[in-house]
């Protein structure tokens, strides 16, 4: 589907941005590249971009060589990655239901109901 696409997408994205290390820290960027192509540092994986989007320390211990901004785009990409998940998932499921004909309506009425934009709720007012 369209949301497995796009959260691969931004997980390619992330995973390649997080550990990128730019040439501009010399040796010591080398160093670091060496220690991740022997398993002694860490390099990110599905478990690290969920930890990133909840504490901003697991990106600094996996590239301590990222600017502020850059740390703070890549929790951003992070959130974006979650809620892409989290679709990818509730998208399955409907489509599961609307498979199974007795489950059609439940599952006609779900996505009507995901697609009232939050900012639209009762809520949210």
């Amino acid at each position: 589907t369209d949301a497995s696409q796009r959260r691969l997408q931004a997980e390619e994205h992330l995973k390649e941005h997080l550990s990128s290390i730019p040439d501009s820290v010399g040796c010591y960027g080398v160093a670091h590249r060496m220690l991740q192509a022997a398993g002694i540092s860490r390099t990110p994986g599905i478990h690290d971009l969920v930890q990133t989007s909840f504490d901003p320390r697991v990106i600094h211990d996996i590239n301590p060589f990222l600017a502020v901004f850059a740390s703070d785009q890549i929790r951003a990409i992070g959130l974006l990655w979650l809620q892409l998940c989290v679709l990818e998932d509730r998208l399955g499921r409907i489509v599961n239901l609307c498979l199974t004909s007795n489950h059609r309506s439940v599952a006609l009425e779900r996505v009507r109901i995901a697609a009232i934009p939050p900012s639209t709720t009762p809520a949210n007012k």
